[in-house]
């Protein structure tokens, strides 16, 4: 027996292996890595037919033909136990969380599609601490060249709030579960936001993490992993893209806690140095936590005060803070839900427009 998405009817089918086979049979399948698939975000590339993730929100689009889809993604099925969640996307509306349940998965998108040209958007909806996954291959009628038609690019740092943990209890109730069930990248405020400026996305988050100091275990501060392909200190550097982020949100201090100020503020400053080489036309925001409660709201406050100050005399002029009016803690360990990952991204979104003009 396998697991089988069907958007041909909105459910979930069992099926026997030989029915499926059969129509497979009838048509093509296509490697992951073929030139014909847009891939976002932290890829690995090592292996050029089988792009690799580990981090949360990255995702593949293509354009396929004909009336039946099938994919094929492993799951690295770290020590045995975790199982990553993706979000598949068909034609911009129909979209579905799965839960990867083997190392080995084929899912299949569609039976009796339409026999017309299909969208297909595929998004790591679980942080790069579950494990990687892995796009095999496509079956397909005929795949189509897709071009990126989306103009801007934003890139959010974080830490598991960016990464849209603890927010989704569709499935599985919170408290329930394992803490890896409540990951929902795709439906977290950066993506949200994304959508809303019709902008590609990157999210650059590990739950507990944070510029001076971390949580829950994490051993590196996130100066030190950024430029990781899966956050790992071990791990390659990532080829960052030609495209630079037309805005960045970073938004970290939350498991810094209420740090000595020196410290945090020095290492802010530093680590946004750092990222202006990298990106010298990019907007950057500076954002308080969404999870902060009343003292550490006040701390952050004044530390990004003096983060900015501090950078505007570096004659950096083109970087901004951003206090969100609220806290959001009625998820899983006190992370918002994805109805409030939509209000942060109101929230935010208003405010890029407001300085950006979009």
């Amino acid at each position: 027996m396998k697991f089988i998405l069907f958007f041909g009817f909105s459910l979930f089918l069992l099926a026997c292996e030989s029915d499926f086979d059969k129509k497979r049979n009838t048509f093509t399948t296509f490697k992951g890595g073929d030139s014909r698939i847009l891939l976002n975000g932290r890829f690995d590339l090592s292996d050029s037919s089988h792009p690799k993730v580990w981090a949360p929100g990255v995702y593949f689009e293509l354009k396929f033909e004909g009336p039946f889809c099938e994919i094929n993604i492993d799951d690295e099925h770290k020590y045995f136990s975790n199982h990553n969640y993706i979000e598949v996307i068909l034609d911009n509306k129909n979209s579905k969380r799965i839960r990867l349940k083997k190392s080995h998965n084929r899912i299949l998108i569609g039976e009796f599609l339409k026999d017309t040209i299909h969208h297909l958007l595929v998004c790591k909806n679980t942080e790069s601490g579950i494990g990687f996954i892995q796009f095999k291959n496509i079956t397909c009628k005929s795949l189509l060249p897709i071009k990126n038609t989306k103009k801007r690019l934003i890139e959010f740092i974080g830490n598991s709030v960016t990464c849209g943990n603890g927010s989704d209890s569709s499935q599985i109730k919170f408290g329930k579960g394992e803490w890896y069930d409540y990951h929902n990248a795709y439906r977290s405020y950066g993506v949200v936001v994304a959508k809303r400026f019709n902008a590609n996305w990157i999210l650059s988050s590990v739950s507990g993490i944070g510029l001076t100091r971390n949580c829950c275990g994490v051993k590196n501060t996130m100066p030190e992993i950024y430029n990781r392909i899966s956050f790992n200190i071990d791990s390659p550097i990532w080829k960052f893209p030609r495209k630079k982020p037309d805005v960045l949100c970073v938004t970290l201090g939350q498991n810094d806690g209420c740090q000595k100020e020196t410290i945090f503020v020095n290492t802010y400053v530093k680590f946004l140095s750092s990222l202006r080489k990298r990106y010298p036309k990019t907007t950057i925001i500076c954002c308080s936590s969404q999870m902060a409660n009343d003292k550490l709201k006040v701390h952050l406050k004044k530390c990004i005060t003096s983060v900015i100050l501090k950078m505007k005399t570096k004659k950096d002029l083109n970087i901004y803070s951003f206090f969100y009016s609220r806290s959001y803690t009625s998820g899983y360990a006190n992370h918002p839900t994805v109805g409030e990952h939509k209000i942060i991204a109101k929230e935010l979104g208003d405010f890029i427009k407001k300085i950006k003009k979009w």
